[in-house]
């Protein structure tokens, strides 16, 4: 069966979203240079971080996008991570070798300067350029941070052919008492800092809850889930309506 993607064109607004997505990610970029400023501009850093905070919402955009597109998966699971997955290695590949090397010839070889603090042109080496070239595969670093999104996407690809499954054979009841488990979840951040004013103390001095601890950095699974699903609300308004990504109707 073909992926679903290659039967689509255009659906009015997905792209509509896409542009106003874009928009956004380019917004909260633009804050960056303000929130870099930390303390030595406190100004600066409270009117970047505040206007950054009202434009979040963009990447959580995209990623609900991905999944009103491609749920319920409509081919097999490793075809589907060759196509999907095989997409995002070469480029994730190739920026994160590409990027410290910029990075290192803007400091070093143009003589750029900066004003972030966070940044120190004097630790910039050939030697930490080596170490920052091959520890890509354990995560993004400083120079790659806007990286951190294909890293994400590749988690997601991994999963999306087991939800997809078990969306195929949902009913729109289990899709609606999903949600609503998902919709508490995203409460329970909130518990955690409710807690200790609570009198919680932790175990052992960790101060996670409903079985975090020094061993099991997970917890309760739904817990830690809970910001890694944003893209569970569009997939649900997208199945009445015929279903985006899969065809599936409710």
């Amino acid at each position: 069966m073909k992926d679903s993607f290659s039967r689509r064109e255009h659906i009015g607004w997905v792209d509509l979203l896409r542009v106003l997505a874009c928009f956004l990610v380019v917004f909260a970029h633009c804050c960056d240079p303000f929130v870099g400023q930390l303390d030595a501009d406190r100004g600066a850093f409270l009117t970047g971080a505040f206007a950054g905070s009202l434009v979040r919402c963009s990447v959580p955009l995209f990623v609900m996008m991905t999944g009103v597109l491609l749920l319920p998966v409509g081919e097999g699971m490793g075809a589907f991570y060759r196509r999907r997955i095989g997409r995002i290695v070469p480029p994730l590949l190739f920026w994160s070798l590409a990027l410290p090397l910029l990075f290192f010839a803007y400091l070093h070889t143009f003589g750029a300067a900066t004003q972030s603090p966070t940044v120190d042109p004097a630790s910039y080496t050939v030697r930490q350029l080596v170490v920052r070239l091959y520890t890509f595969v354990f995560n993004f670093n400083y120079d790659t941070t806007p990286l951190w999104y294909l890293y994400m996407l590749v988690g997601l690809y991994l999963v999306m052919p087991v939800l997809g499954a078990w969306l195929r054979q949902a009913s729109q009841r289990d899709l609606q008492l999903f949600l609503a488990v998902w919709g508490a979840a995203l409460l329970l951040p909130y518990v955690e800092v409710a807690a200790p004013l609570l009198g919680y103390a932790g175990n052992g001095g960790n101060m996670g809850l409903w079985g975090v601890c020094d061993w099991n950095a997970y917890g309760t699974f739904i817990f830690r889930a809970s910001s890694a699903i944003w893209c569970w609300p569009t997939i649900w308004c997208a199945i009445p309506c015929g279903g985006a990504g899969g065809g599936r109707s409710a």
